[in-house]
């Protein structure tokens, strides 16, 4: 059986008062001792090709249940959103 480890959680350590997010392990792997020696680089998704190369996203839950989503834009994906938002911002402009 394969096991894809798609939920986190959050956890507080004994007697800690502050907020302890975990996030998902994006590989594959057979049990929970696997998901849990998974390594700390394996905490996001990032995508390195394609129109979204740059893109990286963390799914997680927060310490009171709630679910927390990470996005980041670099590179050529950040490019993209870059020349969408000039391109808005002159269209705007243009309408006035």
């Amino acid at each position: 059986m394969v096991l894809r480890s798609t939920r986190c959680s959050a956890q507080r350590p004994p007697g800690d008062a502050g907020t302890a997010v975990r996030a998902n392990r994006i590989v594959t792997v057979a049990n929970e001792a696997e998901r849990r020696a998974t390594p700390l680089e394996a905490n996001s998704n990032g995508i390195t090709e394609g129109k979204s190369d740059g893109w990286r996203l963390i799914y997680c839950t927060g310490s009171e249940g709630e679910q927390l989503e990470f996005v980041q834009a670099l590179g050529p994906v950040k490019q993209t959103f870059d020349d969408a938002l000039e391109a808005r911002r002159k269209m705007v402009s243009a309408a006035r």
